[in-house]
């Protein structure tokens, strides 16, 4: 979604439910009204008197001077009044009063540019922004609800309705500033404005979200029909809240909405080493995407980050038959693309018969190129980006289900010695990417690559398997599954990177 969208979007949220400050809102418009008033009417009086002197001077032939003499003399002094007096008394009472006004709103005024100024730079600087993981949507500030009568403020913020605080029309008092906390509900208890239950910035869906300040980080896994998202989102998300947050003192929360009972389900899934697919629902009101959204909180990250890892059903990916627009891929902080080597026609037909029942009963068979172009359509949409420009978003190819067949020798480290001691180009940072590259071309793939060339501005390729093993042998054991990711945030967030210790930093 381009800036242009999200300023359509923000016209569209419906009027604030606060009371305005008087004279930053109604006091110039009220005068202004006034006066034109004042105005018309002084008008209406000059024309009356310019009528009774053009009758005075234009009187039917026969009336007498004293008739004549006495209309034109009193309405031309009275236009001459009007004129001299009326009209500049009028001019200096409107002055005076705007004066009166202006001294009035000033303090309100440059307490709303101050303020304004300070929230803005502190959301500047702290980079502060979230995503929906429902419909998508991203904001700045979200949309936060009246504690004692639900109404929705959009615009909690220093403006026409207040400097610090909002009056709400229940007359409830809501701090409007990020580090206001001096208001309090009907039962006593004071608060802040992120503390007030916070919702999206879709009117017509307001679907609750995270109201804390964070920075969103937001991933797509994208990919066709059984090519291994599912399993890789469940690798990557219980490597992060259950072992390596942990592991750095790094607080892990779930915001409101279905990612506590999303996690719930990652981790049976881990413990038992299966995969609940994710089906398109039936019900089109509901999203075909899911968003594993997670809160990572601690000293050294500041803002705090709210990470949402996002799964899409494949066969609605590369149909296009989503229930939603997936505007997350416009502003993804970095894409992991998933391939089941199988897919590739030469790697299947020289391995398909080494796979078990399970292996084969999972297969992916859709098309890489057919998989690329979906992404590729959906990116450019969602980016506003225009046909034949590079997409600047970091993608992650991934080829994943490296276990099966025998596939790893392909890119393990044996591998990638013995590419950099007949390629001297390739070194040790480079080498798995450039044996990824290589697995492409050497199966007829030469095309595909080209096309990721020219289209993407940063690319990476990786090869992993996320459960290590046929699916429901055992617990998971990820081989090189948190590599894209790694990789992704180093790009678009450093501190998060550094802060989990995927810099190669201790783990203390």
């Amino acid at each position: 979604m381009d800036s242009a969208e999200m300023q359509a979007a923000r016209k569209l949220l419906p009027a604030e439910p606060a009371q305005a400050h008087y004279f930053l809102d109604q006091g110039f418009p009220d005068l202004v009204a006034t006066a034109k008033e004042a105005f018309a009417a002084l008008g209406r009086k000059a024309r009356e008197r310019l009528v009774r002197i053009r009758r005075a001077l234009f009187a039917p032939y026969g009336t007498g001077f004293i008739e004549r003499a006495i209309p034109f003399t009193t309405g031309l002094s009275s236009l001459t009044a009007i004129i001299v007096g009326g009209f500049p008394m009028m001019a200096l009472i409107t002055l005076a009063h705007a004066t009166v006004v202006a001294i009035a709103a000033a303090p309100s005024a440059l307490g709303v540019a101050v303020m304004r100024r300070v929230d803005a730079l502190h959301a500047k600087r702290a980079d502060l922004s979230g995503i929906c993981p429902t419909c998508k949507m991203p904001f700045q500030l979200p949309g936060y609800r009246c504690p004692s009568c639900g109404a929705i403020h959009y615009r909690l913020r220093p403006g026409r309705y207040g400097v610090l605080h909002h009056t709400c029309t229940c007359g409830q008092k809501l701090p409007c500033t990020w580090f206001g906390s001096d208001e309090s509900d009907k039962d006593g208890r004071t608060f802040k404005r992120d503390e007030l239950e916070a919702v999206c910035t879709n009117p017509a869906k307001p679907h609750a979200v995270e109201g804390k300040e964070t920075r969103a980080v937001c991933i797509p896994v994208a990919g066709g029909r059984s090519t291994g998202k599912t399993a890789f989102l469940n690798a990557v998300s219980y490597a992060l809240t259950e072992q390596i947050a942990p592991a750095r003192g790094i607080s892990v929360s779930f915001p409101p909405g279905d990612s506590s009972a999303f996690h719930r389900e990652v981790v049976a899934d881990y413990a038992a080493g299966e995969v609940s697919m994710t089906v398109e629902p039936t019900d089109l009101s509901q999203p075909t995407s899911r968003a594993l959204s997670f809160r990572l909180q601690s000293s050294a990250l500041v803002p705090p980050r709210t990470v949402h890892l996002m799964d899409v059903p494949g066969e609605s990916f590369v149909a296009n038959t989503e229930h939603e627009r997936q505007v997350q891929y416009g502003i993804a902080d970095g894409v992991v693309l998933m391939i089941d080597p199988m897919s590739i026609p030469l790697v299947g037909d020289a391995n398909r018969h080494r796979l078990g029942m399970i292996d084969s009963a999972g297969m992916g068979m859709e098309s890489p190129d057919r998989v690329l172009a979906a992404l590729i359509a959906k990116m450019q949409d969602a980016s506003g980006t225009p046909a034949g420009q590079r997409l600047c978003t970091p993608l992650a190819i991934v080829l994943g289900k490296i276990d099966q067949a025998g596939l790893f020798r392909n890119f393990d480290d044996a591998a990638a010695r013995d590419l950099m001691a007949r390629d001297p180009s390739v070194t040790s940072s480079n080498a798995h990417d450039a044996l990824c590259r290589r697995f492409f071309a050497d199966n007829g793939m030469g095309n595909f690559l080209n096309a990721v060339e020219s289209r993407f501005a940063t690319v990476r390729y990786f090869a992993c398997s996320a459960i290590g093993h046929v699916r429901g042998t055992g617990p998971y054991a990820p081989r090189d599954a948190m590599e894209p990711i790694s990789w992704i945030l180093a790009q678009s967030d450093p501190e998060l990177h550094r802060a989990l210790g995927l810099d190669g930093g201790s783990s203390a």
